[in-house]
Parts: C-alpha cells; structure tokens; sequence
C-alpha cells in the first residue's frame, strides 16, 4: 500500500479531482511532481479538455502564461456579462522566465486554477467514461532543463486503456506500459445550471454527453432532503407545542391547589370567628 502511495504521489494530479458540475465553477490545483533529476523545470503544457469553458492559471512568480484557445461549436457557446463567448482554452502554457526561475528537482510545484465548466461533452480524445464517472483529461508535458541547455521532456498524457471496457470494468490509472505517464484527470457531475436543447425540448439541469443528456439526479436528494427538513421541523414544533402544553396544564394544577388551600385556609378562619 505504501509503495502504491509513493508511485502516486510521483504523477502529475489534479487536487480536489472530483466536486465539478456542469455550468458551474470549480477551483482545483494541478500538482506536478519532482522533474529529472538535477534539473529544474523550466516549461508546462497543459491541455485542457473539451467541456472546459474558462481556465485561469495562478502564474508563479516570475514565469509567464499563455493561453491558446479552440473555436467553440455553435452548440457550446455562452453569453458572459451580456458578451457571446466563442471560444475556449486549448492550452495553457507556462514558461519560467529564466532557469533560474524554473522550479529544482527537490521542490514541487503547484498551479492553483479557476475553472468554468460547460454543459456540452463530446471529444472522445478528452472526455470519456472511466470508473464509472464522466471524466475529462489533462494531459501534461514537462519540460526540464539544466542550466547550459541540456533538456528533457516528461509526457504526462497517455490516456491508455483510461475508458471503460465493454464490461463496465476500468484499467488501472498508473499501471501502464512502459515509459508511458498517465495523464491527469477530473470528473464531471450533471449540475443544476445547465439548459440543453436535446430533441427539441428544453431541459434543466444536467449535461450532455455525445448526444445523450444526463438528468441531474441531485434533485432527487434535494427533494428527500426538503421532506425530511419538513419533517423535521413538524416534530420539532410538536414537541415544543406538547412541552407547552404540559407546562401550562402544570401551572394551571399549581393555581388551582394554592386556590383551593387559601379557600380551606378562609374556611377555618371563619369557624374561629
């Protein structure tokens, strides 16, 4: 277990990477691991995968930030403070303005980012079924260098086997083939925020997956919890409305002995008189 623990720390992860919904925002942390040894790494390529809308990359300090982008389909686009956004980011490209900026081996480096999550998924190359979740893929290329220019490229990005089988079973992340790196993943939930147009009809909630819309079932939760809230709140109001109760009936048992020990009390002085 130990061993497995180690071998995953030493990968390219995103941190929190479950927790997105569709149409809604998400922060997370692609943590990148120890480069080649001796070297400082001086470049990062991330790809950010399709269903993606918005990407915002925390810059290290002296490193710079380049962010390519991809045409969206008619189908994807978005209106954003009252402008119609057309495209989305490809690549996001960071580059250490010297070596000396660049991060040694014996340091990590991590890379908060903002993310907006659309509702459309449909690129089999980033988006897949994997554990049984909607998964999209990051892949990565580090790039590490020594200070007289001598390089060395880490891939992050195979994607192998990374799909369900026609069995419903998945490979294993990390246990891949020789010299290949598993590439960096998050999944993707149906959200509430989302209306998609699937067969002509107009839909809350959810997401589509190549074609398909995916209900978002958090309504069901949402409903059962408001019952059992309202329920909660109707045993709650009975028990204060019968411990009332018990303390007005208690009062009233306490008014009517004193009355009636005053009355006997009066009594008995009259027969003295």
């Amino acid at each position: 277990m130990l061993a497995l623990l180690i071998l995953a720390s030493s990968h390219v992860t995103l941190n929190p990477d479950f927790g997105a919904f569709s149409g809604g925002y998400f922060h997370t942390t692609l943590r990148v691991p120890h480069g080649a040894d001796g070297m400082h790494t001086t470049r990062l390529e991330i790809d950010v995968p399709h269903g993606v809308l918005v990407a915002k990359p925390e810059v290290p300090d002296d490193w710079t930030a380049t962010v390519e982008t991809r045409e969206l389909s008619i189908n994807e686009r978005y209106t954003s403070h009252g402008v119609t956004k057309t495209t989305a980011p490809h690549r996001i490209i960071l580059v250490a303005n010297s070596h000396t900026d660049g991060v040694h081996d014996d340091h990590l480096l991590n890379i908060d980012m903002q993310l907006k999550l659309g509702c459309i998924f449909e690129d089999p190359a980033s988006n897949t079924q994997w554990n049984g979740e909607y998964t999209l893929w990051w892949p990565v290329t580090q790039v590490c260098e020594l200070a007289d220019g001598a390089q060395r490229t880490l891939s992050w990005n195979s994607t192998h086997s990374q799909r369900e089988d026609e069995d419903g079973t998945s490979a294993s992340w990390s246990m891949l083939p020789m010299g290949m790196h598993p590439s960096p993943y998050m999944y993707v939930e149906p959200g509430t925020r989302c209306m998609i147009d699937h067969s002509g009809t107009e839909l809350q909630g959810g997401l589509q997956w190549f074609g398909s819309h995916i209900f978002d079932d958090t309504s069901v939760t949402h409903v059962a919890s408001t019952h059992t809230t309202l329920e909660y709140m109707t045993l709650v109001v009975s028990i204060v409305a019968l411990t009332m109760a018990t303390v007005a009936l208690l009062l009233w048992c306490i008014a009517a002995c004193i009355r009636l020990h005053d009355k006997k009390n009066f009594t008995n002085l009259l027969g003295v008189i």
